[in-house]
């Protein structure tokens, strides 16, 4: 199954609707956590050459300034 997740931007962020998304008010003043939920415990990973062991996990996020 897919894993799930879950980010809130708990800390210095008002949601926009005029731009429909989170604004950080406050220069260096932010906190975002994100949750993942993993069923089972996954050992592979399904990718265009076959399945893959997994490694390492990674979760990459960016802001616009």
């Amino acid at each position: 199954p897919m894993p799930t997740y879950r980010v809130d931007a708990d800390k210095g962020f008002n949601f926009s609707l005029a731009d429909d998304a989170f604004v950080c008010q406050k220069k260096n003043h932010f906190q975002v956590t994100v949750y993942i939920g993993m069923p089972g415990d996954p050992k592979y990973v399904k990718t265009s050459e076959g399945l893959q062991p997994i490694e390492c996990f990674y979760l990459k996020l960016n802001g616009v300034k």
